[in-house]
């Protein structure tokens, strides 16, 4: 059972300087009981910082997709019998049918793609109710076309090509495999890539805006380059983090105006640090200045960047593992307000994945 929230559960210091010192199951489909365990919901939007009105979302281990700060409700998800949930991201405008952030995917563990989406949930009032009809199936403006599938555990990210036609996954040893949506030809099959066999370490993955490359992080905070067959390796990180035997990376951000020759961005240790990073020509990213920090406990789990945010100005949202969603923001900008609407789940840490849009 998830709790919803009025003040922040997990109460991190703040600070004001950079720190640190294919599927064996077959998942459900949620019906309108199963939402956020029946929790009424408040009926009036909010508004958002930036925003006329929310459009935010939170992931949890199992599936369900929750609305933070009065957002849209979104009721059509997969709904797994485990703790199988590794990514969530929302597809870009340009796939058919879709609004971002309304529409996007869930990654299992086993590399399985399942989309998610506003669709209806339900052919009546009874719904989801025990000894009535099930729940009529929701369409969705997303279908996969191929993905992978692992027969274990090593899945961890993925992301959309800029086309919306598919995009690629990453697993645990750094591989890094094409999807695609619908009838699109699979994209380009990933032509250099770190890789570390046996070794479950590769945490997240980015995309240039060119989908032709990008960037994925290790759990030592190691940033390296990818390209797809084609494209250009882009340039190694010039200054990054590292944290030499101390799995503590968790999140990587890349600058949307990023190019093969000059990237940049922050990335997230698990005590809630943020740490600029550059490649190539680019000029390392402004200090973080005002951020939750938990220190020595490893609970932070996700940045969500606002659209607008560029290396030299940034404003966001961190989410912890208990589903705590905490403002950040660089010098030049006002810090976002707090949240007063999100799931949360007191001491479990099944918080999966944040993500929104204007």
């Amino acid at each position: 059972m998830i709790s919803r929230v009025v003040k922040k559960g997990l109460m991190p210091a703040f600070v004001v300087s950079g720190v640190i010192a294919a599927a064996i199951f077959a998942p459900g489909v949620a019906s309108a009981s199963q939402r956020l365990g029946g929790i009424a919901r408040a009926s009036n939007p909010a508004v958002c910082y930036a925003y006329p009105t929310c459009a935010i979302y939170t992931t949890d281990a199992f599936g369900p997709v929750h609305e933070d700060q009065h957002s849209p409700e979104l009721r059509n998800f997969a709904v797994f019998p485990g703790d199988f949930v590794r990514a969530a991201h929302f597809a870009h405008a340009t796939a058919p049918g879709t609004k971002p952030p309304f529409s996007g995917l869930t990654l299992d563990a086993f590399g399985g793609l399942h989309p998610y989406s506003p669709g209806a949930q339900n052919a009546g009032s009874n719904c989801g109710v025990p000894g009535t009809a099930p729940c009529a199936p929701a369409s969705n403006p997303l279908v996969i076309g191929q993905e992978p599938s692992f027969n274990f555990d090593i899945a961890r990210d993925f992301v959309f090509l800029p086309n919306g036609t598919g995009g690629y996954e990453i697993d645990g040893y750094g591989g890094i495999h094409a999807f695609s949506l619908g009838s699109n030809p699979m994209p380009p099959a990933a032509g250099q890539y770190p890789y570390y066999p046996g070794r479950d370490l590769a945490k997240k993955i980015t995309i240039l805006s060119d989908g032709t490359g990008g960037y994925e992080i290790d759990a030592f905070g190691g940033i390296h380059p990818w390209s797809a067959v084609g494209g250009t390796l882009p340039a190694q990180e010039t200054q990054e983090p590292y944290y030499p035997n101390l799995n503590i990376a968790r999140d990587l951000w890349l600058d949307p105006a990023s190019t093969a020759a000059s990237s940049s961005g922050y990335e997230l240790d698990g005590y809630g640090g943020f740490h600029p990073w550059a490649a190539g020509t680019a000029i390392l990213p402004v200090q973080m200045s005002d951020y939750p920090y938990y220190p020595g406990v490893d609970i932070a789990r996700i940045m969500w960047f606002q659209p607008n945010a560029s290396s030299s100005s940034s404003t966001g949202y961190q989410l912890d593992g208990y589903g705590g969603i905490h403002p950040f923001n660089t010098a030049d900008n006002v810090r976002p307000p707090d949240f007063t609407d999100y799931a949360y789940w007191a001491g479990r840490d099944i918080a999966r994945a944040l993500f929104g849009s204007s």
